[in-house]
């Protein structure tokens, strides 16, 4: 079961760390699929080094084949 879960996980990795006006630290990810995450978090707290996102996979449409009579 966890492999399912995990299966449908992408790892997201720190790339910077910002702080912000309001005293909060926003961390910056590159996720896998190459798309870019932002976290805000306090800064009593710092950024995690990686994250996991979840991952819609695209759907894959199955061809029926067909076989030719001997």
């Amino acid at each position: 079961m966890i492999e399912l879960i995990s299966a449908s996980m992408m790892i997201c990795n720190l790339v910077s760390t910002e702080v912000l006006p309001d005293r909060e630290l926003q961390c910056k990810f590159i996720c896998q699929d190459k798309t870019k995450q932002y976290v805000t978090t306090q800064m009593d707290y710092g950024c995690p080094g990686y994250i996991y996102e979840p991952y819609e996979r695209p759907r894959i449409t199955v061809v029926p084949r067909r076989f030719k009579n001997k």
